[in-house]
């Protein structure tokens, strides 16, 4: 069964949508996992080490 609201649409008006005061949605979590990112910010990685 799909979600009401979207995630955005559930946090209008609280200030931080949920990632907190101090690290503002900037930690490890926010990079990406596993194959994220392979065109853009892991291009290096995949030049590198991919085959």
């Amino acid at each position: 069964m799909p979600h009401k609201l979207r995630k955005i649409r559930r946090k209008r008006g609280s200030r931080t949508c949920g990632y907190g005061r101090v690290g503002q949605h900037r930690k490890s979590g926010s990079k990406g996992y596993r194959k994220a990112g392979r065109h853009k910010h892991g291009w290096t990685y995949v030049i590198r080490y991919e085959p």
